[in-house]
């Protein structure tokens, strides 16, 4: 009998070719099937945590260890990359805004006074921003905020346990330094841990938690900056928590009213500052902060900038070349303000700074930067109705808008200031994107 079976025949049963494994297509698809789970983006919470710890660590005391611990930080939050996918440092325009700033610092190499300097912070300064990028894609808010004021509470103990003080020569203030060896500095990150131990009160349920989280690291921060002295620091602090609870009060208004009432806000506190100055209230703020009207020779530095920045106002000197060793004017800075060792020292105005190392270019894209951090954080805090990381990212926003007139906080590689003013914008695309799991009561169980 026969029989029209396909299966009956010699090619009955040859094998079917397969086709050929493309291992570029391979990781395509195992990025894009990572990429599609949010929740494959994070590391564990306490991993998270320790790994935040060690990072404001060696921000803080890199400069005293040197290579060492800067290589633990790179290899630190470029592993993520390894395990979880190359899609944690994927392109967006966050992150675009966030590496404009190092990549025209690495361009100004081109025309800097000092070349081989420039290229060599600039780098630093770039491969820090990825890192930062990574940080901020792959740790959860409350791992961040636990990590943040545990591991600012340990730098304070440690500047607590240094006993160095210093007088300063100006106003005679007798304030604490630490291995920081500024008041400014110990006071700067003070205020960050203190606006975050506030804010992750209420991220925990248990009276044990509230306490050992948040209390305790409120009261060292909190005392550090007392002895710290820093007008500058108490002032953005001020300001920042005046901003975060002003915007829990709006929330809980109807949204019909709640553009009105924040537009009256800000028109009356104009106006009664402004008021307020003309009636002399800036001699008195200053007598009561223990300034004289230079604000201890920070407008003499003022005008030093200005004058050096226009000498090239379009590109600048190159990032990271005017506080160099043979230049005539910054040698005559540090000899007036007693800076023997001829390091750590700015212009105190984070535009001026950057006009001067790279131009009105530059000082555009630092102020860009600051403005769009601070309107979105606005935004932000009303949408979300101040979740805890939406309330964290508005404060950090004004706390460092405020102290752009009075100190440098960003301008340069590892350091505090740096990680988390580039933090604020990329945390706040991720949480406006939904790529931040949902927080929507902010507790954690104790």
């Amino acid at each position: 009998m026969r029989t029209n079976s396909p299966l009956i025949g010699s090619n009955a049963l040859a094998p079917v070719p397969s086709k050929p494994i493309n291992i570029a297509e391979h990781f395509a698809a195992m990025e894009a099937q990572r990429a599609a789970s949010t929740r494959d983006c994070y590391l564990s919470d306490p991993l998270a945590t320790v790994l935040v710890v060690f990072s404001m660590l060696i921000m803080s005391f890199s400069s005293y260890f040197g290579p060492v611990l800067i290589l633990v930080f790179f290899a630190m939050w470029f592993s993520p990359i390894l395990f979880k996918g190359l899609h944690v440092i994927k392109s967006s325009y966050d992150m675009l805004l966030v590496l404009s700033i190092p990549f025209f610092g690495i361009l100004s190499t081109l025309w800097s006074d000092y070349p081989g300097k420039t290229l060599y912070t600039a780098l630093s300064f770039f491969s820090m921003m990825l890192c930062v990028v990574v940080m901020s894609r792959v740790v959860r808010f409350q791992a961040l905020a636990q990590g943040v004021t545990l591991g600012i509470s340990v730098c304070m103990l440690i500047t607590l346990a240094s006993g160095k003080y210093e007088t300063d020569y100006v106003t005679g203030a007798y304030s604490l330094v630490g291995y920081y060896g500024s008041k400014n500095s110990v006071g700067f990150v003070a205020e960050i841990g203190l606006l975050f131990s506030l804010i992750s009160f209420q991220l925990y349920s248990g009276y044990i938690k509230k306490i050992m989280l948040s209390l305790i690291p409120c009261l060292i921060c909190a005392w550090c900056l007392h002895l710290g002295g820093s007008s500058t620091a108490l002032l953005s602090f001020l300001g920042a928590i005046t901003m975060v609870y002003g915007f829990y009060i709006i929330v809980k208004l109807p949204k019909s009213i709640r553009q009105m009432v924040l537009l009256i806000g800000c028109i009356g506190a104009v106006g009664a500052l402004s008021a307020a100055f003309l009636m002399g209230a800036d001699e008195l703020l200053l007598q009561l902060l223990g300034k004289d009207a230079t604000l201890t020779g920070r407008t003499r530095i003022w005008q030093v900038g200005i004058i050096t920045g226009l000498e090239r106002p379009v590109l600048g000197h190159g990032y990271a070349a005017f506080w160099m060793p043979g230049r005539p004017v910054a040698e005559q800075l540090w000899h007036d303000f007693l800076i023997s060792g001829k390091a750590g020292f700015h212009f105190h105005s984070t535009f001026i700074q950057f006009f001067v190392d790279l131009g009105l270019i530059g000082a555009s894209l630092i102020s860009l930067l600051l403005l769009i951090n601070c309107i979105s954080s606005f935004r932000l805090a009303l949408k979300t109705n101040m979740l805890p990381e939406a309330a964290a990212l508005l404060g950090l926003s004004t706390m460092f808008l405020i102290r752009s007139f009075f100190e440098v906080d960003t301008g340069g590689p590892f350091g505090v200031g740096t990680l988390f003013f580039f933090m604020i914008i990329i945390r706040m695309h991720a949480l406006k994107r939904r790529e931040l799991p949902k927080q929507s009561t902010g507790i954690i169980a104790s």
